[in-house]
């Protein structure tokens, strides 16, 4: 590839370097995007019932794999499309980091389908 020495100012090529270094990094990521998936952690809303069903599959008649409630946490599935309003999901209850060692992860406590509606809002 083609690349113009820049010498009229002192480190001029140094500063065009950096700018097509970070030109190619963003143009990878929407080249390679679509194969990785960044990694969400949502929250479970609070309930009238005071429980989210996790389900065993995307449906509310699936069987009923566990009752979440509010403090637990869920990782999104990215690899598996939402179907019919559910989510595929990674269960923590109590949280990932529930632990007296906040930097040791916990177990996941389960893995099923959840109403979408039922995660709060500011995943990421």
């Amino acid at each position: 590839m083609f690349l113009p020495q820049l010498k009229s100012r002192k480190g001029s090529w140094i500063m065009f370097h950096r700018s097509y270094l970070r030109l190619s990094i963003v143009l990878a990521g929407f080249v390679f995007g679509g194969a990785a998936s960044a990694t969400e952690f949502c929250n479970v809303k609070k309930t009238a019932d005071g429980f989210v069903a996790l389900r065993s599959g995307p449906s509310a008649g699936a069987k009923l794999i566990g009752r979440m409630k509010v403090g637990d946490e869920v990782m999104l599935d990215n690899t598996v499309a939402s179907a019919k309003g559910f989510t595929r999901v990674t269960w923590w209850q109590g949280g990932r980091f529930k632990s007296a060692n906040a930097s040791q992860q916990a177990k996941p406590s389960g893995q099923g389908w959840v109403n979408s509606k039922l995660l709060e809002d500011d995943c990421g």
